[in-house]
Parts: C-alpha cells; structure tokens; sequence
C-alpha cells in the first residue's frame, strides 16, 4: 500500500496519544502512538513491527474514545487508517464524526463536573452514553 496524503478528505491534526488496538474479538492488544487525528481516519505508529489486521477497533484511553478503523496504508511500522461504521461497513462521514467529536467533548466536560461534584479526581469517574441513531425508535406523534 502507498502513502496517499492528497487523498484525504478530512485535515489531520498532528498529535502525540496512547492508543490501543484490539483486534481477534478483543484477544490480541497492541499498543501504537497515535500521531495525526482526523474526523475519519489516523496516522499511527508502533515501537515494533506488527502485523495489521485490515481491519479492527482503536481505542485511544486519554479520550475515552473507541473506532472501528481499516489499514488503508502501510509505510514500515506506519499505517494509515480510516474509521468505519461496523454494522454498515461505510466510512464515518464527517457529521458522524463531528458528532461522535463533540459528544466527547460533553462527556469529558460531565466527568470532570461530577468528580468536583463529589471531591474526587476526574479519572475515577467514568462517563457512558450508548447511542444509535438508526435504531432509536419513531418518535411519537
């Protein structure tokens, strides 16, 4: 696979983040350094050779933060990602990820409310909202 940088369709932002990626239903985890973050995709980066699934889920800790991601380039232990829905198997369009964006932002913001709240520090607390959108149910008329 080749290194496609003017085929992006979101701008990257450089960053330096902890991430994990899980692949095998969860049984093979393997740290990696997440260095460009887009709305729909990644640059990340391992210590050591690895073997990519094509496909599998990125976790990145610092943000409570889970993706589905595909390998859409390899350059050594460099890869491009780009995320996806799983259940679709589309790629994230940008207002899905523009939403998935901000609803961290209010998540990490409600944490860090609650843990002043009760005296606590923020990381010992853990916020959790499940949302599907295709599947919440017709609003009443």
């Amino acid at each position: 696979m080749s290194t496609p940088t003017d085929q992006r369709a979101h701008r990257r932002m450089r960053t330096l983040i902890k991430g994990n990626i899980f692949a095998d239903r969860r049984l093979t985890n393997v740290d990696c350094t997440i260095r460009d973050l887009s709305e729909g995709g990644a640059r990340i980066e391992f210590s050591d050779a690895c073997n990519l699934p094509q496909e599998f889920e990125l976790t990145i800790p610092s943000k409570n933060a889970s993706y589905w991601a595909r390998t859409t380039w390899r350059d050594g232990m460099r890869f491009g990602i780009a995320f996806f829905d799983r259940e679709t198997g589309r790629g994230l369009s940008p207002l899905d990820a523009e939403d998935a964006f901000r609803i961290q932002r209010i998540l990490d913001e409600a944490r860090n409310r609650i843990a002043q709240s009760i005296d606590v520090r923020s990381k010992l607390v853990q916020v959790t909202v499940n949302f599907w959108p295709d599947k919440a149910p017709a609003p009443s008329v």
